[in-house]
């Protein structure tokens, strides 16, 4: 039973730094969102840079996560198709209350967080790829203000009207 509780504690610890680790991404994507909405090139290298840091610290702490699970399913005896975090909180209520509530707590909260850097990731990404569409645009209305072959001439040599369009240029970001 001591043990159980040990292998649970180090499982909750385990999840914790997850959760910490989680807080960080979802700072750095807020992080990015500002540097990509002030257009600044150095300050979203930075945080690109500092997102991947933290995607490898949650690989690693997720495998060290997963390595603990297991020895506590072992403990708690829970058959191999059971051996989900959501269970292993259930079996925990017979060795501890107090930790398999936190267990729960620790486990939700990873859950929202998940949720919520699902969906910052994806602003940023509708964000990103706005302002790709926005600058190709801008490409297009500029070759196109610039390209002399615009049919100027005709085939005798004589100069055309040629129709005067429009190239309207967004400013939206």
């Amino acid at each position: 039973m001591e043990k159980t509780l040990e292998s649970l504690n180090g499982l909750l610890s385990k999840l914790q730094k997850l959760l910490s680790l989680h807080r960080q991404l979802l700072e750095s994507l807020r992080t990015e969102r500002e540097a990509l909405l002030g257009m600044d090139v150095k300050k979203i290298h930075e945080a690109a840079l500092e997102k991947q840091g933290i995607l490898h610290q949650i690989a690693f702490a997720e495998q060290d996560r997963a390595s603990s699970a297991i020895e506590a399913a072992v403990l708690l005896s829970a058959p191999k198709d059971q051996q989900s975090l959501s269970n292993l909180v259930l079996l925990a209520q017979s060795v501890s209350l107090k930790v398999s509530d936190q267990l729960r707590s620790v486990q939700q909260a990873l859950q929202l967080l998940v949720v919520r850097i699902q969906e910052q990731n994806l602003s940023n990404l509708r964000l990103v790829e706005s302002s790709l569409q926005h600058l190709e645009q801008m490409k297009k209305n500029v070759i196109g203000e610039s390209d002399p072959r615009s049919g100027t001439y005709s085939s005798s040599g004589q100069k055309q009207n040629a129709p005067v369009q429009s190239r309207l240029i967004s400013t939206e970001v």
